[in-house]
């Protein structure tokens, strides 16, 4: 492979094109047969190398092969090893998932999908699949991991400001800055 900007595509073009200017100075049926020869042999050989050539070892190292693998593609990192583990696993619905929202496996609270479904609080689920690293879940009729809990029976931090009450926060009411 020579990265040349199609200056060698040019040069091939004229070359041939050359070619048969020359053989029509030797008069006519030898001009025809070159001309119909670089009409069949150039397409034939342009189709030729589009699908043989990647099959060659050269054209393997050269040529980038497309992953038959979604998960080729994506990052390796710990988080995604662990999503992994999560197929056919079950859990519930933490917050309400339009389509996405978060789940709670053994305890943990994860990011999750449907798959164009609403599931609301408390529903159990079941791991599909992982895509872009984030869990695909569908609902199923019920969790039988003993070790999922629905979110009611989740400890919540004490500092968590979301699971505490307004008044907590000593906000005082607005008064009206017209009057």
């Amino acid at each position: 492979f020579v990265p040349s900007g199609g200056v060698i595509g040019v040069l091939s073009a004229a070359a041939i094109l050359g070619a048969i200017v020359v053989a029509f100075s030797g008069g006519p049926k030898s001009g025809v047969a070159i001309l119909i020869a670089s009409l069949v042999i150039v397409p034939t050989l342009i189709a030729f190398m589009i699908r043989v050539w990647p099959e060659t070892p050269l054209g393997r190292m050269i040529l980038i092969r497309l992953p038959e693998d979604q998960d080729e593609v994506g990052p390796d990192s710990d988080y995604r090893r662990e999503l992994k583990g999560f197929f056919g696993r079950f859990g519930r619905v933490r917050s309400p998932m339009r389509p996405s929202g978060l789940i709670e496996i053994d305890g943990r609270t994860y990011d999750a999908t449907s798959p164009g479904l609403s599931l609301e609080v408390g529903e159990p689920i079941e791991v599909a699949s992982l895509s872009m690293n984030r869990l695909v879940v569908r609902p199923c009729e019920l969790a039988p991991d003993p070790a999922t809990r629905s979110p009611a029976a989740v400890p919540v931090a004490s500092d968590d400001p979301l699971s505490q009450p307004i008044e907590q926060f000593g906000i005082e009411p607005l008064d009206d800055p017209l009057a």
